[in-house]
């Protein structure tokens, strides 16, 4: 049970996404699912009924323009303050949502 002035946290599901230009390669951190979808209306559409209606944290790199489409088709199926973009330049998060360190390769 929560103390007082503190939100039950309800559990939700990690998915990352890359983005290309074409495509969206989708992986779900609960069960290990990965799914491939085009990036265009009818990849998006299926990506989100793929989704579900579960509480959702949506981690994506920000890269260009490919990832404009992908934010509007999340915003309108309810996880508009469900999704972290990273930041590619800098390897931060553009978003509040999400906090994690970088490890360089060796």
């Amino acid at each position: 049970m929560p103390r007082q002035g503190q939100e039950a946290k309800r559990p939700c599901t990690i998915i990352g996404i890359d983005i290309s230009k074409t495509t969206l390669d989708i992986y779900r951190l609960s069960d290990g699912k990965r799914a491939r979808f085009g990036n265009d209306a009818a990849g998006l559409k299926a990506m989100r009924k793929w989704l579900g209606r579960k509480p959702l944290r949506v981690v994506y790199e920000a890269t260009g323009r490919y990832h404009r489409d992908l934010e509007a088709a999340l915003a309108s199926a309810g996880y508009a303050n469900a999704m972290a973009a990273i930041d590619s330049r800098t390897g931060r998060s553009a978003s509040p949502f999400v906090a994690f360190s970088t490890v360089s390769a060796a």
